[in-house]
């Protein structure tokens, strides 16, 4: 959190439905939670939200990336940035990261620095896993279109991404791929 302390996120089943949700939590440098003791909810959707990931907006605050059920089609990814007082500042229930009707999941995260983030994530497309990459502004507007852009779009499965920001406002992206067979 640039004060010694960290941001935590996970998903919650607390709700009565019995689907999870995503919560946040700062903790100070002695480990002491800083907002509500069980956590700022971050998206209480009523269908099912997963494996978050967060990184710090390098404003003091963080921002949650996630894969959400919410189109009761495909698995679709949503973003939320929380400010260093625990309140959300983006749409309830979060920012739509990619909505296109595919499944995608396994959302990497990275800060551009400026406030926002590159969200790099697979998606499954007629079958073949494809890794593909979204900017949100630090508003939470998409820069790269509605589904984001591709990183690879070689013959093959790609898969097990892995996401570093290259220190100009990018990203350098990995991934294991099956284009040799």
């Amino acid at each position: 959190d640039g004060k010694g302390g960290t941001f935590i996120t996970w998903k919650d089943y607390r709700p009565s439905n019995g689907l999870p949700d995503i919560y946040v939590q700062r903790m100070d440098s002695a480990g002491y939670p800083k907002w509500m003791g069980n956590g700022v909810v971050i998206c209480d959707e009523s269908h099912d939200q997963s494996t978050p990931a967060i990184v710090t907006d390098m404003r003091g605050g963080a921002i949650i990336a996630w894969s959400d059920w919410r189109s009761s089609i495909e698995r679709d990814l949503y973003a939320q940035r929380i400010d260093s007082n625990g309140v959300v500042k983006w749409t309830v229930n979060g920012a739509n990261v990619s909505d296109l009707s595919y499944r995608e999941h396994s959302e990497k995260i990275v800060s551009d620095g400026k406030g926002g983030v590159i969200i790099v994530f697979e998606k499954q497309i007629s079958g073949v896993w494809d890794i593909w990459a979204q900017r949100l502004d630090s508003s939470g507007n998409k820069l790269w279109g509605a589904g984001g852009v591709a990183v690879t779009t070689v013959a093959g499965n790609r898969r097990n991404h892995k996401v570093q920001k290259d220190r100009n406002g990018g990203a350098i992206v990995t991934w294991q791929d099956l284009r040799n067979g």
